[in-house]
């Protein structure tokens, strides 16, 4: 609660605790790949599934030359890191994949981080969530949002955010923003 006073309230909030989704998505230039709802319990078989067959369906309409300059980052959660999805990344995106143990990867440098997880949970979150059927059709509904203008906006923020970065020597720097 903002006030020009302390207003000694707290606004207690569980907004996802009750269905927990799995989703992925992508940037590509002004457009966003996804969402993808991915299984509740991912394990590195069904992260394999996706990245054979729904991540290809993703990229169809994105030409080859643009495609082998993509690059490929994910979290080090053990689904995404076994040793069979390693070696699909090391085949697909040899050199340019990211996760446990890769270059630093900084939540305030990806777009997914700094603004579209934020941005979807503001929107989808906005009013309470009744069920699992609603929260997805407000992730859909949310993700139909993001146009190719904000994506746009967000994707000439990354030159910025990244010489901030090295500004503050790798150190926060949102305040410089």
């Amino acid at each position: 609660m903002w006030s020009q006073v302390n207003p000694h309230e707290i606004r207690l909030q569980k907004h996802q605790e009750r269905w927990p989704l799995n989703v992925w998505a992508g940037i590509h230039g002004d457009r966003l790949l996804g969402p993808y709802l991915l299984p509740e319990r991912l394990s590195g078989q069904s992260y394999l599934v996706f990245l054979n067959e729904v991540l290809t369906e993703f990229l169809d309409d994105i030409p080859l030359a643009a495609i082998q300059g993509l690059w490929f980052q994910h979290e080090g959660a053990p689904a995404h890191f076994c040793a069979p999805v390693r070696g699909w990344l090391d085949m697909e995106y040899r050199g340019r994949w990211n996760g446990r143990g890769g270059p630093p990867r900084s939540p305030d440098l990806t777009p997914l981080d700094f603004f579209l997880w934020g941005h979807l949970k503001e929107l989808v979150y906005r009013d309470v969530v009744t069920t699992q059927m609603d929260l997805v059709a407000r992730l859909h509904a949310a993700c139909t949002l993001v146009d190719p203008a904000m994506l746009q906006r967000v994707m000439t923020a990354i030159p910025r955010r990244a010489h901030a970065c090295i500004d503050m020597h790798g150190g926060h720097f949102e305040h410089l923003l």
